[in-house]
């Protein structure tokens, strides 16, 4: 909701939305940033993705506090894969000395407990449950120039639809009245994203650095 501040003159966009945080309850926005990659795949390494969602934070206690979230866009994949063939004899050629990247995307829903540790610092611990919204392959290859071809694989069909997880949260408040934070999460994959793997269990494995943007100001508990 738009607010006009007549003395100012200026338009703050989230003013409207102050009545919804109070001393118990703040909700916001979610930044995050995820070097993530999986364990199992030969050849994994790290890829970065940007990822966004909402939050809110519950007081339960001075010490405790229950955070549920939900992450609308949540990104999970690993880079450095080596190529696969398809039986076409046009094509395999010219993959032959690619690299492939997996891009999940998930729409997941962390629940965290979180224990405050000084009035800015706090440590959290919850699980956290992922609802697979796609899945491609990326190759990349050299054909005349450098990453001049790019091919692009569906696998949703290959990849499980739930992804369960442990997630581990340190948090620090920049900004003690306003809420503004910041984030570091280990994300510990719990399940195997692969279907009817019958290899080496293939996990999801996340560092993510996270922002949170309260919505609105703070309207003080009677």
């Amino acid at each position: 909701m738009e607010v006009h501040d007549e003395k100012s003159g200026r338009f703050r966009p989230f003013d409207g939305l102050s009545g919804l945080n109070s001393d118990k309850f703040e909700l916001g926005i979610n930044l995050a940033g995820n070097l993530q990659t999986v364990t199992g795949w030969e050849g994994a390494s790290n890829r970065f993705a940007i990822g966004f969602g909402i939050y809110g934070t519950i007081k339960l206690s001075d010490k405790f506090s229950l955070q549920p979230e939900l992450l609308f866009k949540d990104p999970r994949g690993a880079a450095g894969l080596p190529p696969e063939t398809f039986g076409n004899a046009n094509l395999d050629p010219l993959l032959a000395n690619s690299t492939a990247t997996v891009k999940l995307a998930y729409v997941s829903i962390p629940v965290i407990i979180k224990y405050t540790v000084t009035p800015k610092l706090s440590l959290g611990f919850g699980p956290q449950i992922g609802i697979l919204s796609s899945a491609k392959k990326v190759y990349v290859a050299e054909v005349y120039d450098p990453e001049d071809l790019t091919f692009k694989e569906d696998i949703k069909s290959d990849i499980n639809d739930l992804d369960l997880a442990l997630a581990f949260n340190l948090e620090y408040k920049l900004l003690k009245k306003k809420g503004i934070h910041i984030g570091l999460r280990y994300y510990l994959g719990l399940t195997d994203i692969v279907k009817d793997n019958t290899g080496d269990p293939v996990k999801n494995s996340v560092f993510q650095i996270n922002l949170g943007i309260p919505i609105g100001g703070h309207k003080k508990s009677a």
